[in-house]
């Protein structure tokens, strides 16, 4: 991405608090809707929260990279395109699940074959990986924030692997991701809000120094 393309995700940094507050509500509608698919007989709400909380979180992501740019150009750019990937693919899911309650869509599960979820899944977690690692590499945030960035992949790796609570009590899985995904979340969004009103960085300059 050019610097050009940098600068306009300039305006969603300051959204990225809110937006990474905003996916944690969302997840804890994931948990819910798991929650009452695992242990009750009423009938769930469609699990739009999960999708919509992705695309949350990937856009409180993009809000992190101008402030990555400047001492990690290449690899911001890396995860912003990685980002705006991953949150066009959680869009698209979002939308067909509403689509799917509504009744004018057909089950993302019947037209779509699984592997294309476990793709979108695991760009998600590279995602996260790179964001992660490039945040722990710069000065630009605390290292609480690099390793808060981390944690979301770790939920990840347990939801692609199955895990041994999923093994055991296969209900509990998805619960515990949707609870995991909410709480790592709420800790990237005040970690944000801390770091920005104790921290009063100055502004990148317009060149990035590289990497």
């Amino acid at each position: 991405m050019s610097r050009v393309s940098i600068r306009t995700l300039r305006p969603l940094e300051q959204w990225s608090p809110t937006l990474a507050f905003a996916a944690s509500v969302l997840f804890v509608g994931h948990a819910t809707v798991r929650t009452i698919e695992a242990f009750s007989t009423a009938s769930p709400p469609a699990d739009v929260f999960g999708p919509a909380g992705y695309v949350a979180a990937g856009l409180a992501l993009l809000g992190l990279v101008p402030s990555l740019f400047h001492e990690a150009p290449n690899s911001s750019r890396l995860a912003a395109t990685l980002s705006l990937a991953t949150v066009t693919g959680w869009a698209l899911i979002a939308c067909w699940t509403f689509g799917t309650a509504a009744g004018m869509l057909p089950p993302a599960e019947a037209v779509f074959p699984a592997a294309l979820f476990a793709v979108v899944v695991l760009s998600t977690l590279l995602v996260y990986l790179v964001f992660g690692a490039v945040s722990l590499r710069t000065a630009a945030h605390s290292r609480t924030l690099g390793l808060l960035l981390l944690a979301p992949a770790g939920v990840l790796v347990f939801l692609m692997a199955g895990a041994v609570v999923s093994s055991v009590a296969p209900e509990m899985g998805p619960i515990a991701v949707g609870w995991g995904l909410a709480l790592s979340h709420g800790a990237i969004g005040a970690t944000l809000v801390v770091g920005r009103s104790t921290t009063d960085r100055v502004a990148p300059s317009a060149e990035p120094t590289g990497e």
